[in-house]
């Protein structure tokens, strides 16, 4: 059996604009067997991932009759920061007056007006109950896809911790963190076991997103996979880290992937 253990470290490898993929050059083609195994060690990557993006930005603000989108910039924030974000956004978008506060004693997230407001939610969007002003949706989002942010605002249907006034929306749910785990993928290591939500199975490593914004992230194989390289030899290899659909991750600064592949076959 012939072992080849590769030493990947992106900062020195061709990335892309976002860090997000990046190619490694071997010193030597790799040719393995139809019965090859792997693992992956010693993964680490900085958690520079934003948790406001294109896919979740937008709120729908009913006021005056009408229903205001509200973009928010996308990024990362923790709940002190979105109180400085916010009231500028929904003055520019939904008109003027609006107060955001969090209260970090009772993990109290509030959204003040002096006029009446709803903060509509997904399936009152999907039902069609509220439309956007002259029905003109964020670009890619639609009725059944608003891309919204009410899954982090905890703006549920018939949520009992929400709109206790008509001037005041309050949430004690507030979820910062969008991923659960991210994927190591390579379009030349295409695992048997490791699919995703789709069914893929270019998926390396799952890696669980278990420490704050800015912090190291490990993972390690949890056991030996198969892999099928094919017969052609390989002298460069390919990797992406992506969420569990496959969409590759817009890092917010340079995540510093680095690990250890062996390859037994």
């Amino acid at each position: 059996m012939t072992t080849h253990q590769v030493h990947i470290d992106a900062r020195s490898a061709v990335l892309n604009s976002k860090n997000s993929s990046f190619t490694v050059q071997l010193n030597e083609n790799l040719q393995l067997g139809p019965d090859t195994t792997y693992r992956i060690d010693q993964f680490r990557m900085v958690n520079a991932m934003p948790n406001i993006t294109i896919q979740n930005q937008n709120m729908y603000v009913h006021i005056n009759g009408s229903v205001h989108v509200v973009p928010l910039p996308p990024g990362y924030y923790s709940a002190q920061g979105l109180t400085q974000i916010m009231p500028a956004q929904l003055d520019s978008y939904a008109g003027n007056g609006w107060g955001v506060t969090w209260d970090s004693t009772q993990n109290f997230f509030r959204i003040t007006n002096n006029t009446a407001f709803h903060l509509v939610n997904d399936a009152e969007l999907a039902a069609g109950t509220y439309v956007p002003q002259g029905n003109a949706w964020p670009s890619g989002a639609s009725a059944s896809n608003p891309l919204s942010f009410n899954a982090m605002l905890g703006n549920y249907a018939n949520n009992p911790a929400l709109d206790i006034s008509s001037t005041v929306y309050q949430s004690r749910f507030l979820d910062l963190q969008i991923y659960d785990y991210v994927q190591l993928r390579s379009t030349r290591l295409a695992s048997n076991r490791v699919t995703d939500v789709n069914s893929s199975h270019n998926i390396c490593l799952k890696v669980d997103v278990n420490v704050a914004y800015g912090e190291v992230i490990t993972a390690s194989s949890p056991n030996f996979d198969s892999i099928h390289l094919g017969r052609t030899p390989h002298r460069v290899l390919d990797f992406q880290i992506t969420d569990r659909f496959g969409q590759p991750i817009q890092f917010l600064y340079d995540p510093k992937i680095s690990f250890i592949l062996t390859l037994y076959g």
